[in-house]
């Protein structure tokens, strides 16, 4: 496992996960829950279209229902970036060393780290030596 990062903020300081193989198989498996069915999006949104078109929908739909979500995949790239995942990684980085924060006290370190360190703080914490 690999050793947390120090978060170091003028009043306190945090230990930060770093994630892990196992933290994006759970993220993966919490974007599925989230992800709409692709045959399913599609009813109801068919009508005007020339059966052609029609048919390179269901087609593409169905394929898409056949492929497995994957790590470097777009939908799952593009849920990480959504509120629900930029939540879900950052209650994973904190709570893994404090398992008694809530989210809002998360985002409220978070707010306080990128206001001290900058937006992308986490490059540039090391880890305890």
């Amino acid at each position: 496992m690999a050793k947390p990062l120090i978060l170091k903020l003028i009043d306190k300081t945090y230990k930060i996960h770093q994630l892990d193989k196992n933290d994006y198989y759970s993220l993966l498996a919490y974007a599925k829950t989230l992800m709409p069915d692709p045959i399913e999006s599609i009813k109801g949104n068919l009508s005007g279209l020339t059966q052609r078109q029609q048919d390179m929908i269901i087609r593409e739909a169905m394929q898409q229902k056949r492929m497995p979500l994957s790590i470097d995949g777009p939908e799952f790239q593009a849920f990480l970036r959504t509120p629900e995942g930029i939540e879900k990684i950052v209650a994973i980085m904190f709570q893994k060393y404090q398992p008694d924060m809530t989210i809002d006290q998360i985002w409220e370190v978070q707010m306080k780290a990128v206001e001290e360190l900058g937006e992308n703080y986490v490059e540039g914490l090391a880890t305890e030596a």
